[in-house]
């Protein structure tokens, strides 16, 4: 598409057009999928790219209203390009960051943070700078994720509650969820995103 054309879809989709955030994320999907292969768990790599894609674009939705793009479209359309890019590395280092974790962790190891934050120690495991470059950024931050938290309190699936809290609150990867829950990966797998449907539609608008 033309680039004044791709930076009306951004405005629209800042202003809360889901279609346009869709069309958006749709376009760039090779260009995501590419990075997520390049990080993705040897073990289960069709599945984690599929997985790093899908929280990619959860995080793309929730934190749109903070991208700030060029004079013009032409600046605009690759400095969306790079800002979704490193939304993926982000993503793909957290959840390399949280296998690392669980093969550190002893038995009987505590909980991870609640907060949604990324561990600082994780090498390049940070949020991109657009969601955490003021305090207001961080509040706002902070408000979104009580907002994901009332939203999950309110699903009536149990184990698809826990599974995203676990994944998206805490960064901890599908195996343990599994090995926690006494469920298969898959089931784990399809829980996960059923849940994120639903959970869509409870936040829309909201964040």
């Amino acid at each position: 598409m033309a680039s004044e054309e791709f930076e009306d879809i951004v405005r629209r989709a800042q202003a809360g057009d889901r279609p346009a955030l869709d069309r958006l994320l749709e376009t760039l999907r090779p260009q995501m999928e590419r990075i997520a292969r390049e990080y993705s768990d040897p073990a289960y790599a069709a599945e984690s790219v599929s997985d790093l894609i899908q929280e990619a674009q959860l995080r793309a939705w929730q934190r749109v209203a903070q991208f700030r793009g060029g004079a013009n479209g032409s600046q605009t359309e690759p400095m969306f390009q790079a800002w979704i890019a490193q939304i993926v590395r982000t993503v793909a280092l957290n959840a390399i960051e949280a296998r690392n974790r669980q093969r550190r962790r002893p038995p009987g190891g505590g909980l991870q943070r609640l907060d949604g934050g990324s561990d600082t120690s994780g090498a390049g495991a940070r949020e991109p700078p657009a969601s955490e470059s003021t305090p207001s950024a961080q509040a706002r931050k902070g408000e979104e994720v009580q907002i994901l938290q009332e939203a999950l309190s309110r699903l009536p699936d149990e184990s698809g509650r826990e599974i995203v809290r676990l994944r998206v609150l805490e960064e901890i990867p599908f195996q343990e969820i599994a090995g926690r829950l006494k469920l298969t990966y898959d089931q784990v797998r399809e829980r996960y995103h059923a849940t994120l449907r639903k959970l869509e539609r409870h936040l829309r608008g909201r964040l």
